[in-house]
């Protein structure tokens, strides 16, 4: 506890975690147990971007699907369209597992698949729907990605 507590007076707001087996600190651990899960939740439920020095964060939920034009990926939220400059590799590391990619050009958003098929899927959001291609080299990896993905949702 004592180097926690110095950790934080150096300023430096990196979750610390606490293992214990004594009763004393038990109370303690718990309640800072409670606090890293409230941001680890916080942080795993939002992407964060930025467009012309401007940053932006976008809930998970709301993001339907990704699309990688040249060097920019546009990103399709339920409300509007974003481009930003970001490569597929940064991309996927602030992705949770909800997400997958299906094609070079296209990562989607699992909650919003209507219809899967064995070459194409169907999205569908805001009364809106739209067919994309997963591509031969995704296709065995993606479609196994999105079944798990679903039967984490269930």
């Amino acid at each position: 506890m004592e180097l926690a507590t110095l950790i934080r007076k150096k300023g430096i707001l990196a979750p610390i975690v606490f293992l214990t087996s004594y009763k004393e600190y038990m109370e303690a651990v718990f309640q800072v147990l409670d606090r890293l899960k409230l941001y680890l939740d916080k942080v795993e439920d939002t992407f964060i971007f930025s467009i012309n020095k401007n940053k932006f964060k976008l809930k998970m939920s709301d993001i339907v699907y990704f699309e990688k034009d040249k060097r920019q990926v546009i990103i399709h939220s339920l409300s509007e369209k974003y481009r930003v400059y970001i490569s597929t590799n940064q991309l996927l590391g602030q992705l949770n597992n909800d997400f997958v990619q299906i094609h070079a050009s296209f990562i989607i958003n699992c909650s919003y698949i209507k219809e899967l098929g064995s070459n194409f899927l169907l999205l569908h959001y805001a009364q809106e729907s739209i067919e994309l291609s997963i591509s031969r080299r995704f296709k065995n990896k993606s479609h196994e990605n999105i079944v798990m993905s679903m039967r984490g949702n269930l």
